[in-house]
């Protein structure tokens, strides 16, 4: 409500709003709720860990350039890859 306020005055811009407020964005908050999400999934207890590929081998994995834990996916078309299991062993691993 009070960004609301702040934007309707005073035409500022959202990060600075944000800032005076001490809020953290919108994209900051979902990046963050994404990273947790990913991190409640690898464990092997979770319901949607199935979704996520076989873990690399330990020795295979020492003698890649990646240090991932598990392979990414391919994928073919841009809404695929910003989908959430792509994007999430892209960027959160």
């Amino acid at each position: 409500m009070w960004l609301m306020i702040f934007q309707g005055t005073n035409s500022m811009k959202y990060e600075v709003a944000c800032d005076m407020l001490n809020l953290s964005t919108l994209t900051e908050r979902h990046l963050s709720i994404c990273s947790t999400l990913f991190r409640q999934i690898t464990r092997e207890s979770h319901v949607l860990h199935y979704l996520l590929s076989a873990k690399r081998d330990a020795e295979v994995a020492g003698r890649l350039q990646s240090t991932k834990k598990c392979p990414t996916v391919r994928a073919r078309t841009f809404r695929y890859k910003n989908s959430f299991i792509p994007y999430a062993l892209f960027n959160f691993q």
